[in-house]
């Protein structure tokens, strides 16, 4: 696969199966009518995977994924089909483009940067083995209940998270793949006051909203403990945790591995 060939020799080489493949296009609203490739005769070597949305601040594009494979590297074709990208945005009146990428990846900053995209926040990324996780009861502060699609759908989110979410972590992103995630919502006195959600076979955790009041750690520590249970995978990882947030120092102080951190850079039309 192109997608595999591409990020061969990334700081993070990648191996997806097509069903995962197939899975991140959906999860993350990934449009082929929005990307862009570059062809060799018939053979794609180059691409920008986009995916599009609206929000209450209109259209945005994000970058899903950019590669281009080594045989075909030097030849400024990802900054062509940036380039191409970009000016389509403005005609089609897209004002605003996300993407992530590597803190160490430097030379991708510079030709994002090049293209207008400034740094917008840091997002680190977390790990750990579930074997390291602490047993955690009920406390009388809260107690936990599943958490079901419409529930989470019409659920307050923003007074619960202490960040916004990235693009793939969107709630967008984790209702395209429902049926993927178990979910847990945190109870008090008859009322959300946080959740959690993991991947069933891969341990990710797109989410996991706490208060950011005294009982903090306590939520914490019981919806990691008990969302163990809810997955097949060794491994839980939370990606794309903003720096400085209520999580963020949670997973510090719970001795998560932070593994690889990332910036979120924002590309704004202000003609």
């Amino acid at each position: 696969m192109t997608f595999e060939e591409a990020f061969s020799d990334y700081e993070l080489p990648v191996r997806i199966p097509m069903e995962s493949f197939r899975e991140m296009m959906r999860g993350r609203d990934l449009k082929t009518e929005r990307s862009i490739g570059c062809f060799d005769d018939d053979r794609l070597v180059g691409f920008i995977l986009c995916g599009y949305r609206e929000d209450a601040n209109g259209p945005i594009l994000y970058d899903g994924g950019t590669g281009v494979v080594p045989s075909h590297r030097g030849k400024h074709l990802a900054s062509d089909m940036l380039g191409q990208l970009l000016r389509e945005c403005r005609v089609q009146h897209i004002r605003r483009f996300v993407l992530e990428v590597l803190e160490h990846n430097v030379k991708a900053q510079a030709l994002y940067e090049k293209a207008g995209f400034a740094k917008n926040r840091f997002l680190r990324c977390f790990r750990t083995d579930k074997s390291l996780v602490p047993y955690a009861s009920a406390q009388s502060c809260c107690h936990l209940e599943p958490l079901d699609r419409s529930t989470y759908a019409n659920t307050d989110h923003r007074s619960l998270t202490s960040f916004i979410p990235s693009w793939q972590n969107d709630v967008s992103s984790v209702l395209n793949n429902w049926e993927q995630y178990a979910g847990l919502s945190v109870m008090r006195d008859g009322n959300i006051v946080g959740y959690g959600l993991v991947h069933r076979i891969k341990g990710d955790i797109p989410q996991l909203a706490v208060s950011d009041d005294a009982d903090a750690s306590c939520m914490f520590a019981l919806l990691v403990h008990t969302l163990c249970c809810l997955t097949e995978a060794r491994t839980l990882s939370m990606l794309n945790v903003e720096a400085g947030s209520t999580l963020d120092r949670l997973l510090e102080k719970a001795g998560w591995e932070n593994h690889v951190n990332q910036h979120e850079m924002l590309w704004e039309d202000r003609t």
